[in-house]
């Protein structure tokens, strides 16, 4: 089975970051490095949730009262884990 899944604009960044900063951080900055990519991560998934409700919205595709299951189902098919 071949995986279709896409990586999201703040997983490729993350991944990015040892090249960009290929020094050690002290512990503290990690801390706070890796708090920001949870919260970049989350941000993220809002704002692609909510772009895909928009479209079934647009298109008349918006068959029942839980959007929100539906928009996180298609984020979880459609991008990797985000871990």
């Amino acid at each position: 089975m071949t995986n279709n899944k896409q990586q999201t604009a703040v997983k490729w960044f993350w991944n990015q970051l040892p090249e960009i900063i290929p020094f050690t951080v002290n512990t503290e900055t990690a801390l706070k490095l890796q708090q920001a990519y949870e919260e970049a991560k989350e941000m993220e998934l809002i704002q692609i949730s909510e772009a895909h409700i928009a479209g079934q919205e647009t298109e008349g595709l918006l068959l029942d009262d839980h959007p929100n299951y539906w928009a996180c189902e298609y984020y979880s098919h459609k991008f990797e884990n985000q871990s």
